[in-house]
């Protein structure tokens, strides 16, 4: 089912978990102006045994960046003060140990391109299914464990 304002509820939260990171729970940051959206995704985040916050933008993101550890972002683009490119820019800089997920309503080839020319993880377009979502926060967290650790660490058979 798709995440939109006209089919949010309780059944979104109720579907069946993807198999759980093998390292554990997960401490995701989820950023979006919009509350419906943060709520949501949060319930959907803890429902499936990782750690969530909220922040309404990527200012109150920044600050809550600076007070702890995230393994995730989950940020939108299009946001008041800051918004997610310059969010997910100043993540990578101060916080390279934090994956970022961008998610837009904006599903344009530029967009796509340019979040992940910054040095996004993963990208979602709204709206999406949750499924996608948590697979999102997992691939992101994995593939910056990749890159952070060097491909020199994780050897190809040949």
């Amino acid at each position: 089912m798709n995440m939109t304002p006209e089919n949010i509820g309780q059944d979104e939260i109720e579907e069946e978990p993807t198999k759980k990171i093998k390292n554990g729970t997960l401490s995701v940051l989820i950023v979006d102006d919009e509350k419906y959206i943060r709520d949501l995704l949060a319930d959907l985040v803890r429902h499936n045994a990782h750690e969530s916050e909220t922040a309404v933008d990527g200012e109150d993101a920044l600050v809550k960046l600076s007070q702890k550890r995230f393994d995730v972002v989950l940020t939108d683009i299009k946001m008041p003060r800051l918004d997610g490119y310059n969010l997910l820019k100043k993540v990578k800089e101060k916080h390279p140990e934090t994956a970022v997920v961008v998610m837009t309503g904006y599903s344009q080839e530029f967009s796509v391109r340019e979040a992940l020319s910054l040095g996004a993880e993963e990208y979602l377009s709204k709206p999406f299914h949750t499924e996608e979502v948590l697979m999102a926060i997992e691939r992101a967290h994995w593939r910056n464990q990749v890159k952070r650790k060097g491909a020199n660490s994780y050897p190809i058979d040949d």
